[in-house]
């Protein structure tokens, strides 16, 4: 979860923006913690995936300083530092809620992956409005948001909403996307998804098949109808935004 959720999704994808930057010591930052954290991070995988460790290990040591021939003969991660900051752990929260919000609203409208779209944000805390005001050049890169302004005016005409630490984004989508062909595409899903749940109702309130099914295909089948349930409401509420 770390490895792949923490360091690849998104500190990975921090760090390329400073190596992209002009300033030396920057990228020369970006790069030490990129190759330490990994580093250590083979080490401690190593017990569970050994082969594939081994073999990044060894590609990384030219540029990790690391001399042992294998991963077992080296030293165990450690620091003679307390880098825990409870205040960056809040405020990178902020930034990921925010981002993630704003993934999910353009995957909601099908926006295409490489568009670059506008926000308007409105609300929240003096707190979070400078914080989001500081991380802006991150937001933008993360989010593929072309410009990202303030605004305490009305709503924009035809936009769609994402709500993220009490601050609501704004997204104009007029010439973004066809109005009519996703209000199709949607209630399209949302006939498939009620037939789905149907379905899915019709086994859940089978007497035999409660009785005969093992509990973990039953958890299943509940499970199957929550996400179904869930995803039926988004669509509500898109096409609502699209109406």
């Amino acid at each position: 979860e770390f490895l792949w959720d923490k360091f690849c999704d998104w500190y990975v994808e921090l760090a390329k923006i400073r190596l992209q930057g002009i300033d030396g010591e920057e990228k020369e930052a970006a790069r030490a913690i990129l190759i330490s954290v990994l580093n250590g991070t083979l080490k401690l995988l190593h017990p569970f995936m050994p082969f594939i460790t081994e073999e990044l290990y060894g590609e990384l040591k030219p540029y990790s300083g690391e001399r042992a021939a294998f991963i077992l003969q080296s030293a165990v991660p450690k620091t003679d530092y307390d880098w825990s900051n409870e205040e960056a752990r809040r405020e990178m929260g902020v930034v990921m809620e925010i981002v993630t919000s704003m993934r999910s609203l353009r995957a909601q409208l099908n926006v295409p992956q490489g568009l670059k779209i506008k926000a308007v944000a409105s609300g929240g805390s003096a707190q979070t409005r400078e914080l989001i005001s500081q991380q802006a050049a991150y937001i933008k890169a993360l989010a593929r948001i072309e410009e990202l302004n303030y605004s305490e005016g009305p709503r924009p005409s035809q936009s769609a909403t994402a709500v993220a630490a009490g601050v609501s984004f704004f997204v104009p989508l007029q010439g973004i996307i066809d109005f009519a062909v996703e209000r199709a595409r949607l209630e399209k899903e949302m006939l498939k998804t009620q037939a789905d749940l149907k379905k899915i109702a019709q086994k859940i309130e089978n007497k035999d098949f409660l009785a005969r099914a093992p509990e973990s295909e039953i958890s299943l089948a509940r499970a199957q109808q929550q996400a179904a349930l869930a995803r039926q409401e988004q669509l509500k509420e898109t096409l609502l935004i699209l109406s």
